[in-house]
């Protein structure tokens, strides 16, 4: 493969690993009771904090991947929280 259609893929990939975030984080905002009942079931503390928190990785880490910058460092962020 040459350079070109690397960094094409590459953009291309991280364009859409980053779409999938971004629409989990609009998707928890959309659904925000759902999703405060969920951490709450799952034992969190302050269940409404911790969705907030989720939103704000989801949403910048998302835009972040797309936006290409720090991308090892966000794309280690978003495997440690998911």
């Amino acid at each position: 493969m040459n350079a070109n259609a690397q960094s094409w893929t590459l953009l291309l990939g991280r364009s859409l690993l980053g779409l999938v975030f971004l629409v989990v984080g609009i998707r928890s905002i959309m659904l925000y009771a759902g999703s405060v009942g969920y951490f709450a079931k799952l034992g969190f503390p302050l269940p409404e904090a911790t969705t907030w928190l989720a939103i704000a990785i989801d949403l910048a880490g998302g835009a972040l991947l797309i936006l290409g910058w720090k991308t090892r460092w966000i794309s280690w962020l978003l495997v440690v929280f998911v």
